[in-house]
């Protein structure tokens, strides 16, 4: 049996951003900026997929896809009007250039590669061609084994970033993965019980990641920029069982190690340059464990009482390369409980809840936006509640 799909698409995005930051209470040469672009995207695609069946219980698939995307880009950071940005950056770009500047105020203050204030134009051309191959053995009615192999690619961005010089708003350029994954599925106990697992690979080249750029005016700001060469490990697996009637559990854990392979020279969110090779992704936790509980249970002929209870925890993990202390994300365990009533049918559902048991305080992140400002975002504390639903036919 062979299954095929060949096809192609177009398709154009006309997307344009304002980012309007406040900075009064900060060491900010402004109160408040516009920062406008405009990206003018072009797409085109081919591809075709295969799909045979070379025995019955063997598969083998087979996809490979052509990429063309333009992209035309704009921006500008713009006074707000008030003069403050504009003097600062004239002064900079007087200092810099060796001429007396002067730009308006209310006007265009990202400097050009000469110094001259006018807003940044440049376009991104790229193409690429991925694919993947793959075998599933269905050893029984019961056991998949799986392999697969394939290069895939994120295109490249231009920034929506404060930019009083044109440096800032350079492109990310497209990064690539060749990425190995195997694994299998399982059914065992009479189907009562499902073990999924898989172990993976992926190699990639120019990255994007969240970097710094030093801006003359505005000092250290957010960029995306590639890294040459990195890669990830791990390994995951899922358990979901029932062991008696009424009676789900279910469980998981992931492994993941990340490394900027060979040297990439950057800055921390503090400004430090450093050398990140070698360093782990910023946000990968390498454990992230799972599990879950619940009892449901028929009290009448009509109605169902039902108990759950869920507990989730994440390793310890950095916002951001270069390992700076004050980034530090702490590892954190959280328990929810939930607990109700609800139809045979599920026509109608009450459920009472607690989440965050224990009232962990923890955050998912922390960010540094300015030479002064850094924040994190923190997570819900305690939290109960009770929700109703019914499903009208």
């Amino acid at each position: 049996t062979v299954d095929w799909v060949v096809g192609g698409n177009y398709q154009r995005d006309d997307v344009d951003e304002l980012i309007r930051p406040f900075a009064k209470d900060s060491s900010f040469p402004f109160d408040v900026a516009d920062t406008a672009t405009q990206n003018r995207v072009r797409t085109l695609a081919a591809f075709a997929n295969l799909d045979w069946e070379v025995v019955p219980s063997v598969t083998l698939g087979a996809g490979i896809r052509y990429t063309d995307q333009t992209r035309d880009f704009t921006g500008c950071t713009i006074d707000s009007g008030a003069g403050d940005l504009s003097a600062a950056t004239a002064a900079a770009a007087t200092r810099l250039s060796g001429s007396a500047v002067t730009i308006p105020a209310g006007a265009c203050v990202t400097l050009s590669s000469t110094f001259r204030p006018e807003p940044f134009v440049s376009s991104l051309d790229e193409n690429n061609v991925s694919w993947r191959g793959s075998v599933n053995w269905q050893v029984d009615s019961n056991k998949l084994l799986y392999a697969t192999v394939s290069k895939g690619y994120k295109n490249g961005v231009f920034p929506t970033t404060g930019a009083t010089f044109a440096a800032s708003f350079s492109p990310a350029t497209q990064e690539s993965v060749l990425a190995y994954e195997a694994g299998f599925k399982l059914s065992l106990l009479d189907r009562k019980m499902q073990l999924n697992g898989a172990a993976f690979y992926y190699d990639y080249r120019d990255k994007q990641i969240r970097g710094r750029v030093v801006d003359p005016v505005l000092g250290f700001l957010n960029r995306l920029v590639n890294i040459p060469k990195s890669r990830i490990a791990g390994a995951e697996l899922q358990l979901v069982w029932e062991p008696v009637e009424g009676l789900r559990l279910n469980g998981g854990a992931t492994y993941v190690d990340t490394k900027v392979r060979g040297s990439f020279i950057n800055f921390s969110p503090l400004g430090n340059l450093s050398d990140f090779g070698g360093q782990a992704f910023p946000l990968t936790p390498k454990w992230q464990l799972s599990g879950d509980a619940q009892y449901d249970v028929p009290i009448s002929s009509s109605t169902n009482v039902f108990f759950g209870a869920n507990a989730t925890y994440q390793s310890k993990t950095n916002s951001a390369l270069g390992r700076e202390a004050l980034l530090n994300i702490r590892g954190y365990t959280l328990v929810d409980l939930r607990f109700g009533l609800h139809d045979v049918d599920d026509a109608w559902r009450v459920s009472g809840f607690v989440r965050n048991l224990t009232d962990t305080y923890y955050y998912t992140d922390a960010v540094v936006v300015g030479p002064d400002v850094a924040f994190r975002y923190a997570g819900r504390p305690r939290t109960f509640g009770v929700t109703l639903s019914y499903k009208y036919n």
